[in-house]
């Protein structure tokens, strides 16, 4: 998968590349209509996508159901810049729990774990 972004729209796209023929087919799997995204994020597995914006919100998006599954108004202060992820199976208690990273023009790098419930099965940071 591989995500694009403009001002107004994040394009998801598949990308499959066959090697009897040696060819590469890119089709687009979801058009999601979001303004202000800076910074995007892929989660492994593909079923989840994480967005910064310019107002400093988090958002968390399940391409399966192709809705917002939760939103982080205020994560940070200032536009957020950069996403990045790690899966921490070394830490204490963490299960191999993916950990998101989010970096801001607030000069601030805050930390999200990664969270799924049990019970309902619902994603959230």
């Amino acid at each position: 998968m591989m995500a694009t972004f403009s001002f107004d729209s994040i394009k998801v796209w598949h990308i499959d590349f066959s090697s009897n023929d040696k060819r590469l087919d890119i089709s687009m799997k979801r058009d999601i209509q979001q303004a202000n995204v800076l910074s995007l994020l892929i989660l492994p597995g593909n079923k989840y996508i994480v967005m910064g914006t310019k107002e400093g919100d988090l958002l968390l998006y399940n391409l399966a159901e192709a809705a917002f599954c939760q939103q982080i108004e205020g994560a940070h202060k200032k536009e957020i810049w950069e996403l990045a992820m790690h899966s921490s199976p070394q830490i204490k208690n963490s299960r191999g729990e993916l950990i998101v990273a989010s970096a801001s023009a607030d000069n601030s790098i805050k930390f999200w774990n990664l969270t799924q419930s049990h019970t309902t099965g619902i994603v959230k940071l």
